[in-house]
């Protein structure tokens, strides 16, 4: 008796489907096509595939009907004025109200007499996905495994908002966690540019000899000679030409400053 009951209820389910999608492909023959082949068919049918949305991309009216994905898109579109474009012969808003009424109540098949779509449990983040969020959104690390106590699993998940509870104790160490990954992001204190201190010492003296940079061949540069001095000074001399040079290994890209 109670298999025959279950086989009955199944059976007018799937009844009740199918009278549901014949419904809604009579409904679209009669009232949508003609909507769509006057304002959309321009760009997105006959051929046209334009942003990629077709409407004679399906085999049959019917895999046309079922295809949410692409009533969705054509639903937030009309909705958001953004189709058609405003170059283009725009909806009447009768038109457009009942493309907006068969989409919900046809493909999405929303009940208007029961809108009410059941208690939803509010889900809170789990350790894992709280330090992957601070990662994501802040650029800091924080140690999720330490600050809180492991998470409650239901059927072999942790990330079940049933499961997931949220006690007074666990919300202070949300808080104390979020006030940690606050002051790594964004520190109290006022950043000091790093400065380093290069003395002349440390520069390599390089002396052009303008007697043979004189008789050599325009190809070839003039000859030169390196020395390094070390301590704290360099000495250059006013009566020959030098220069000084010194290899920095700059640890990040970015703006330098000199100061000589």
């Amino acid at each position: 008796m109670r298999l025959y009951r279950v086989v009955k209820v199944l059976g007018f389910l799937i009844a009740h489907q199918a009278l549901a999608a014949r419904e809604a492909l009579v409904e679209f023959r009669e009232t949508i096509r003609p909507i769509l082949q006057e304002f959309c068919f321009d760009c997105h049918g006959d051929g046209a595939n334009k942003g990629g949305v077709s409407f004679d991309k399906h085999e049959s009216d019917a895999a046309l009907v079922a295809d949410a994905a692409l009533w969705w898109k054509a639903l937030k579109n009309v909705r958001a004025d953004i189709m058609p474009p405003p170059k283009k012969p725009q909806l009447p808003t009768d038109q457009k109200l009942r493309l907006d009424e068969w989409i919900k109540t046809r493909v999405f098949r929303t009940d208007p007499a029961n809108l009410d779509p059941g208690k939803v449990t509010v889900r809170r983040l789990n350790r894992v996905e709280y330090r992957n969020t601070i990662r994501d959104l802040l650029g800091v690390e924080i140690d999720t495994e330490s600050a809180f106590p492991p998470d409650d699993a239901s059927h072999g998940f942790d990330n079940i908002g049933s499961a997931l509870n949220i006690s007074p104790m666990l919300l202070e160490k949300y808080l104390a966690a979020a006030q940690e990954a606050a002051g790594k992001a964004v520190p109290a204190a006022a950043r000091v540019p790093a400065e380093n201190l290069l003395k002349g010492g440390t520069f390599l003296k390089v002396v052009q000899d303008e007697a043979l940079s004189q008789t050599a061949p325009t190809t070839n540069p003039p000859a030169a000679s390196k020395t390094g001095q070390g301590g704290d000074a360099l000495s250059l001399s006013y009566y020959q030409a030098a220069t000084a040079e010194r290899k920095v290994v700059l640890p990040v890209a970015g703006r330098y400053q000199i100061r000589l």
